[in-house]
């Protein structure tokens, strides 16, 4: 992917970016109010094409839909929250950003991590799920805003994180830069992401829905193995960073069936459903009779509860050096 140097900085080089107006709101107020921190955005910076996920949910006729998504989505990945919430290296009085902080689930256990003399910010550029996470969670402090220019200043947390947001953007290098500046040094920077080109469904045939889903993911994903990319791009930088295969995102026939219902443009279903199934049939992907038997097995396991899909969550991160490179 060419990118020019403007767009991509390592470690301490800085960005070009505007955005070096902090939110009003005093880092140490311990009690502050949601609108006390207002997004400044330069009009001459259009916002980013939107992907069908963040259209989902920022449209203002599904919430409920989006919610349901999100809270199945966060049980789902419990384990992997943990670990990384744990590679950030939170402590009492930390300040954190959640980037793509969608409802706030995420919010609840790093406040507790971080105690009340600590701070929660999350960030989304939903202005729907942003109004349902300062409804949920009013100690913590929610703006509206974009990964590619957040409206923060430079070196101004402890620690930022964005889970299963990078993998939708058009340049997520960019992105994750972003969060880099605006953390402090010697702070973590965390990504985590589905590896959805490994997605495995039982009953199914493991060799044709390997086949089938790689093409898929990279057919509905701009970043299919995002973290993998991440990697590379960091190792290159001269980076050293923390790369950690954690906890797989399971399923059985519960939560495929919510997720069904969602009917969320990229839920784990919509990665193979018959349109998706279609698709990879007219591509020369998989044949005909390869489908039709996918699509047996996958509704003999929702028919008898033994269905069960899996995929691995991954986790890339860095620690911000003390002095700028």
């Amino acid at each position: 992917m060419a990118r020019s140097d403007r767009r991509w900085w390592p470690f301490g080089r800085k960005s070009t970016s505007t955005a070096d107006a902090a939110p009003t709101t005093s880092v140490a107020s311990p009690t502050p109010t949601p609108a006390s921190a207002p997004v400044t955005r330069d009009p001459l910076i259009p916002r980013p094409p939107e992907n069908p996920f963040s259209a989902f949910w920022a449209s203002g006729r599904v919430p409920t839909r989006a919610n349901e998504f999100l809270n199945m989505a966060a049980r789902a990945s419990a384990l992997g929250k943990e670990r990384s919430f744990q590679v950030l290296q939170l402590r009492e009085g930390s300040s954190v950003l959640d980037v793509g902080c969608g409802n706030g689930r995420d919010v609840a256990r790093l406040m507790e991590l971080v105690g009340p003399t600590g701070e929660v910010w999350g960030v989304d550029n939903s202005a729907v799920m942003i109004n349902e996470a300062k409804a949920a969670y009013p100690r913590a402090l929610f703006v509206e805003g974009d990964v590619n220019r957040l409206p923060f200043k430079d070196n101004f947390f402890d620690a930022v994180r964005a889970e299963r947001v990078l993998m939708h953007l058009d340049d997520p290098f960019h992105a994750f830069a972003e969060m880099l500046r605006v953390t402090k040094p010697g702070g973590m920077v965390l990504s985590m992401d589905a590896d959805c080109e490994n997605y495995y469904i039982h009953p199914c045939d493991p060799v044709v829905f390997q086949r089938f889903i790689s093409y898929t993911s990279r057919r509905i994903l701009k970043h299919s193995r995002l973290s993998l990319e991440l990697y590379d791009e960091l190792v290159k930088q001269g980076a050293q960073p923390i790369i950690e295969l954690t906890a797989a995102l399971p399923g059985t026939a519960e939560t495929l069936r919510a997720d069904m219902a969602t009917q969320s443009p990229i839920s784990a279903y919509a990665f193979f459903n018959p349109a998706a199934r279609l698709h990879a049939v007219q591509a020369g992907v998989i044949t005909e009779a390869e489908s039709e038997e996918m699509a047996r097995d996958i509704q003999k396991g929702l028919d008898d509860g033994t269905i069960l899909f899996l995929q691995n969550q991954i986790i890339v991160a860095i620690q911000k050096p003390e002095s700028e490179g």
